[in-house]
């Protein structure tokens, strides 16, 4: 998995709103480097039992160009407030590594809430 090629912005043309519900979300990477992108959302201010509900939507690749895929999915927001991380596979018999505002990790990082884009 090449991450110097994982790009994500929020609150930019890699996030935002579509209309008054729903949010479009955008992850680029390497071109053909990833085999799977899951993205992990959930309102940050909805918790049980001392974690994070969350909900996961597939990514799928909208757009190839020589260098990068660019995966896309859309998602309806919760209360009108949304924070996520990005689960990423490069093989199927791969873990899943977390991208995150705060680097990459092995787990989502429920216990740190800044963590989330």
């Amino acid at each position: 998995m090449f991450k110097e090629a994982i790009d994500h912005r929020p609150k930019n043309n890699y996030a935002y709103p579509y209309d008054d519900e729903t949010l479009h979300i955008k992850l680029r990477s390497k071109k053909n480097d990833l085999n799977s992108v899951t993205l992990i959302y959930g309102d940050p201010f909805d918790w049980s039992n001392e974690e994070p509900i969350l909900y996961e939507s597939n990514m799928q690749v909208v757009y190839q160009d020589e260098l990068y895929d660019y995966w896309f999915t859309s998602i309806k927001t919760i209360n009108r407030r949304t924070h996520y991380v990005f689960s990423l596979k490069d093989d199927e018999n791969s873990d899943s590594i977390i991208y995150s505002e705060r680097g990459y990790f092995k787990e989502v990082p429920k216990q740190c809430p800044p963590c989330f884009f």
